[in-house]
């Protein structure tokens, strides 16, 4: 294998400072359908994708004793190893930064731990082929709407990484992608509906409330209105939402914000509040959670943490290198985001507050993970009158300060899991928490 060779060769080079060594290996099966005249998915291209990928990244010594070159680049087997580690090496003696001491081998072995689907792993098609099964199930029970197009997406990743340091990390990991398609049937084709859903594991992949949340949002084309500006709004979010919400706090609880002056969250530190106090506990240990991991992005074993109490941060995330860069002990914390159950149920908060706006979908949520602020048009939503009656709504712009939309919360009783696997565009997600939370402080809708 091209990693073996490539390590090999990074033996040799005991000179350097320091050198790290990743190595992925992804096998996938996709599907791409289309509806056949009796609504059940016919597959109209089938794909099966194996890719390897290695990349570098290595330290030297520079003339000041404080300083380190860094460097990353990724590994051709077309080119010879001795070309690319003179480019690594050109490429590191050109920027500069201040030392640290990467990870060594813990003197104890990380944990065990499922990261992964094992099914994905050992037989990606045939979970493909379950999930399919799933859905032409769910779809045919469907009435006033038709789906068009759908992908299933299958993939497994293994992911290794060796260091100088003789750091040796394995990771499996596994994720699911599902897309559909629908409009009205079959004489409104002038709107369509597409929804993605993804998941670690097809236990977690709630295809039945996915469609049917889809089928809803489909038969609501052509009767929704768009929202009454309001400078006090007062909505309902649901899991997707607080995952978003909470990514964005866990980056504020990172040293690595303080050490660069961006905005941070240390010790001691209040979130106010007059309805639900915030509870937040990173933990990397629960099967199957794409943030979970015996070890960290760093190679420190792994540590679970609670880091707000009842509003109040009682801990933060100490990584390797900032954390000697500020002269505290790295600890290690790192995991899925878990808030506690609610007190009230979905059905309670959407009548607690006055003429409360649920959210459906977001057309796409933005959250500053430095301001803490955030905004998004609506897709889709709902909003309960005092006079008992609901309205569909779409469009107009919402938006919120998430310090202020804490100081007056609720969770709900239901809980739920957001799985997300980290794209090119948006970091991964692991969350179990409630499946709503009621924000009645800090929300705006511009709207009509």
């Amino acid at each position: 294998m091209f990693f073996d060779e490539c390590y090999n060769f990074l033996l040799q080079k005991s000179d350097i400072f320091w050198w790290q060594l990743y190595g992925v290996k992804v096998n996938s099966f996709q599907k791409l359908y289309e509806s056949d005249s009796l609504g059940s998915l016919l597959p109209h291209q089938i794909r099966e994708v194996d890719e390897f990928s290695c990349s570098l990244d290595i330290l030297v010594l520079l003339e000041k004793e404080d300083r380190v070159g860094k460097a990353y680049l990724d590994l051709s087997p077309a080119i010879s190893l001795e070309s690319q580690w003179e480019k690594a090496l050109e490429l590191a003696y050109s920027n500069p930064n201040k030392k640290w001491l990467p990870v060594k081998p813990s003197s104890e072995p990380y944990v065990s731990l499922s990261t992964s689907d094992d099914q994905i792993i050992n037989d990606p098609e045939s979970v493909l082929m379950e999930v399919e099964k799933d859905v032409n199930q769910e779809i045919k029970a469907l009435e006033g709407v038709q789906v068009t197009t759908a992908e299933i997406y299958v993939r497994n990743k293994q992911v290794t990484r060796r260091s100088s340091t003789g750091l040796f990390t394995e990771k499996n990991l596994s994720d699911i992608y599902f897309e559909i398609a629908m409009e009205k049937s079959p004489d409104h084709k002038s709107q369509e509906v597409n929804n993605v859903l993804t998941s670690v594991s097809k236990k977690d992949l709630c295809v039945k409330k996915f469609i049917e949340k889809t089928a809803s949002e489909t038969r609501s084309l052509g009767y929704v209105q768009e929202p009454t500006t309001n400078a006090k709004a007062q909505i309902l979010v649901d899991e997707d939402a607080i995952s978003s919400f909470m990514l964005a706090l866990k980056s504020q609880l990172n040293c690595s914000n303080e050490y660069q002056h961006f905005p941070f969250l240390k010790k001691g530190d209040v979130l106010e509040s007059q309805g639900d106090r915030l509870s937040l506990t990173l933990d990397p240990f629960i099967p199957q959670m794409i943030d979970s991991s015996p070890f960290t992005a760093e190679g420190l074993s792994s540590r679970s943490s609670q880091v707000i109490e009842d509003g109040k941060v009682i801990n933060t995330v100490i990584g390797n290198r900032f954390g000697q860069y500020l002269g505290y002990e790295p600890n290690g914390i790192c995991g899925n985001m878990i808030v506690p159950q609610g007190k009230f149920s979905l059905d309670e908060l959407r009548v607690k507050g006055v003429e409360v706006i649920e959210i459906i979908k977001f057309s796409s949520l933005l959250v500053d993970d430095h301001k803490l602020t955030w905004s998004s048009e609506i897709k889709l939503a709902k909003q309960y009158r005092s006079d008992g009656s609901v309205t569909w709504l779409k469009g107009g712009v919402v938006s919120g300060d998430l310090r202020d939309n804490l100081r007056h919360c609720y969770f709900s009783k239901e809980m739920a899991t957001v799985n997300f696997p980290s794209t090119g565009f948006y970091e991964g997600k692991g969350y179990k928490g409630p499946a709503g939370m009621l924000i009645l402080e800090g929300v705006s809708v511009v709207g009509s």
